[in-house]
């Protein structure tokens, strides 16, 4: 899991250089805006068996402003997050079981911007999202828990269609890097991370 965070934050660096070429006009939230959002998230909407190591929840999202919508501006962009799990046991006599879970997040998301939200330093939004949830299940086991390994009913969730809603904030660094929250539901209920503008 230390390897994952190390080169998730290694990502987040290199993106943060590249990106400082881009100009930089208008308001901070607006038509034609381009936002990237890389973030962790914690507290987790799916459960697994009980003393399960699971990894904090990875997430990417993007959004591109195209309209005003009432008092504020619409945004249209998309959103991916992973979250792992693993369970395993050893009975010390050479005999032992593992249960791993993976669940992935896809979906495409609408941002909704208050203008009265919107200022220098920050931005306000509240977040739809409609996509795709797969959980994934595999295990091992030798000896007497090949049965405990595959009948544990805690690989039976279900992959399909999910709705997510959130509501976030971003307080800007710079002109272009800002730091982010939301509060919501998809596979997690709390994300927080740095965006990037461009």
């Amino acid at each position: 899991m230390k390897k994952n965070l190390l080169k998730f934050s290694f990502l987040i660096a290199t993106l943060f250089y590249s990106l400082q070429s881009f100009s930089q006009t208008g308001s901070i939230y607006g038509i034609g805006t381009n936002v990237l959002n890389l973030g962790l998230g914690v507290g987790y909407s799916v459960s697994y068996i009980s003393g399960a190591n699971s990894s904090p929840v990875l997430s990417a999202s993007f959004e591109h402003g195209v309209s005003k919508l009432g008092p504020g501006t619409l945004g249209i962009g998309g959103i991916i997050s992973y979250q792992g799990s693993s369970y395993s046991f050893s009975d010390g006599f050479g005999d032992s079981y593992k249960e791993t879970w993976h669940t992935t997040y896809i979906a495409l998301r609408g941002t909704w911007h208050p203008d009265f939200l919107v200022a220098d330093k920050y931005d306000v939004y509240g977040a739809l999202q409609l996509g795709y949830v797969n959980y994934g299940y595999s295990s091992s086991a030798s000896g007497p828990y090949v049965n405990t390994a595959l009948n544990n009913s805690s690989n039976s969730l279900a992959s399909g269609l999910a709705l997510g809603l959130a509501v976030g904030g971003r307080y800007y660094l710079t002109k272009r890097v800002a730091l982010f929250g939301e509060l919501g539901y998809d596979i997690c209920y709390l994300k927080v991370g740095a965006s990037v503008k461009f």
